[in-house]
């Protein structure tokens, strides 16, 4: 990933180190009068200038680790035995056939065994596993201290420098 630094970048500057002629003029005045024991002199000006760099962002990738074991519950059927009565009207053997106005309402029950669902709580292993959330940062070579957290503010100007004469 291509990021963004300052990096300084210098070059070599000569210039002379001279020894300065004045005179006094009729008014009494100082004036340049020219140079005299002229020696080069050289040195290094830098400036930071905003240069591309490569970063080298590292290549995660996440796979299965160990396989968590968790309780999976199987449908189990069972067979058992049920009585059902069932009734029927039937005739008698000793009937004799008559007409007559006559209506009778006759009733009965039925019944039977039907299943009934039984569950039983039980137990059950839930897997678990913990989370690990990590985060790539670029960060400065020295932490600072809690002290310089607590005091310091983004942006803050620097205490003013202490004088080195005394």
């Amino acid at each position: 990933i291509p990021h963004q630094k300052l990096l300084p970048e210098c070059r070599n500057v000569t210039k002379q180190n001279c020894v300065t002629l004045w005179e006094t003029d009729a008014d009494g005045k100082q004036v340049w009068a020219g140079t005299d024991a002229c020696e080069p002199v050289t040195w290094q000006e830098c400036k930071l200038v905003p240069k591309d760099v490569k970063f080298i962002v590292p290549d995660v990738t996440c796979s299965d680790k160990q396989e968590l074991w968790y309780h999976e519950p199987k449908p189990k059927t069972d067979t058992r035995m049920t009585n059902t009565f069932k009734c029927e009207v039937k005739s008698t053997s000793h009937c004799t056939s008559q007409t007559r106005p006559d209506c009778k309402l006759m009733t009965w029950n039925e019944c039977s065994e039907v299943p009934v669902t039984n569950c039983n709580p039980k137990s059950v292993h839930v897997p678990t596993q913990e989370l690990l959330h990590r985060k790539k940062c670029l960060l400065a070579d020295e932490a600072p201290s809690q002290a310089e957290k607590s005091t310091a503010a983004y942006g803050a100007p620097a205490a003013a420098p202490q004088p080195s004469y005394g």
